[in-house]
């Protein structure tokens, strides 16, 4: 049996830009919880795994708050990336974190290569 730990995978708060969590070699996530605040109406936030955007939350107003259950599957080496619209929204990503022998043939993208990827779209966004 595998052994589990619990993780707090992001925890971001006052910066606009990007933030990211990639489990190291062996290990395979699954994220549980997404709890996130915003302190200006409007405040956008995005959410990835491996440049796949698979999430979009607006603030709907002045000291907004959201929290969302996942069960979601990051492989060792894939990023879990957040992209914060400005500097006034905050986020804690977490979940547990396994033990993971198995191999992959995907080749997983860099959080270098995610921003570039989807730089125009976050442009659009500020």
């Amino acid at each position: 049996m595998s052994e589990v730990y619990s993780e707090r995978f992001v925890f971001h708060w006052g910066v606009a830009g990007w933030a990211h969590y990639t489990p190291p070699a062996g290990r395979r996530a699954v994220l549980r919880n997404t709890t996130l605040t915003a302190d200006l109406s409007g405040s956008s936030l995005l959410m990835s795994i491996n440049g796949v955007w698979i999430w979009r939350w607006t603030s709907p107003g002045v000291s907004s708050a959201a929290s969302l259950q996942h069960r979601i599957t990051i492989y060792a080496g894939e990023s879990l990336s957040f992209y914060f619209g400005d500097d006034k929204t905050g986020l804690s990503a977490d979940g547990f974190l396994f033990h993971d022998n198995a191999l992959r043939d995907e080749v997983p993208l860099t959080p270098e290569e995610i921003e570039d990827q989807w730089a125009d779209y976050v442009a659009a966004l500020e």
